[in-house]
């Protein structure tokens, strides 16, 4: 997640809107934070799954790039304490949090400084150039073939009554075997009036049987240029409703 922060803030469909043969309307809203001016721009994807739902990203009036939604993961990634470096503009903090839950999942602070004549030596590292997807290259939709489920364990019925208007979503690292890796909750959204103590201790345990759940899942992996690469993976469960992506 901080490498896809660090390295691809914003997708391609935004910075090169051609580049994607889906048409995407953009949302543009101009806001305001007490006294500070902001814009936000959005637009509604379903990924190919048929499920819609908000991508959206947050600048401040003089164009910098401060937060990003991913409604269908419940992801919402921060940028922040800004430097000037060679002509342009750096975020030294990053942090990552899950839409409804405490705290950051992950954060990062970042140094950037020029390369000391010491460093430029790893400028060029030997050997040979990396395989197609085992680089740091940016997942993108238009260009990676998403992991397809070759098996797919549905979480056990609840025990309780799981409350209208709540949503819970859990994130995974699909890696190239196949296999998922770093099962997490990232969001627990109520859209409703807040429930009871009791219908929150459904949500937690039903947020608990879809991890362990989909630990057992197994995937035909991604691809990017027909090679296997890592690529993410969420699950969400509404309303005694279940949709993967």
């Amino acid at each position: 997640m901080l490498l896809d922060a660090l390295l691809a803030p914003l997708p391609r469909t935004l910075l090169e809107p051609e580049l994607d043969e889906r048409k995407i309307h953009w949302k543009t809203e101009h806001l305001t934070t007490g006294t500070i001016p902001w814009v936000r721009i959005s637009f509604r994807d379903d990924g190919g799954h048929g499920v819609p739902a908000v991508r959206a990203y947050s600048f401040l009036s003089s164009g910098i790039l401060v937060r990003r939604e991913e409604e269908y993961s419940g992801l919402l990634t921060s940028w922040d304490d800004n430097r000037v470096f060679a002509g342009k503009i750096v975020p030294r903090h990053l942090s990552v949090r899950g839409a409804g839950l405490d705290g950051d999942m992950v954060t990062a602070t970042v140094t950037v400084e020029p390369l000391s004549l010491a460093d430029r030596a790893v400028e060029q590292i030997p050997g040979e150039p990396a395989e197609p997807g085992k680089t740091l290259r940016p997942i993108e939709d238009m260009d990676n073939e998403g992991a397809s489920p070759v098996h797919f364990e549905p979480p056990p019925p609840n025990t309780g009554n799981y409350p209208q208007d709540v949503k819970t979503s859990v994130i995974a690292v699909v890696d190239r075997e196949g296999i998922p890796r770093e099962v997490e909750v990232s969001a627990v959204r109520i859209y409703g009036q807040k429930p009871t103590p009791e219908a929150l201790g459904v949500v937690a345990a039903t947020a608990e049987n879809m991890v362990k759940a989909s630990r057992k899942n197994r995937f035909h992996p991604g691809l990017i240029d027909g090679k296997p690469c890592q690529t993410y993976w969420s699950l969400n469960f509404y309303s005694g409703s279940t949709s993967s992506m």
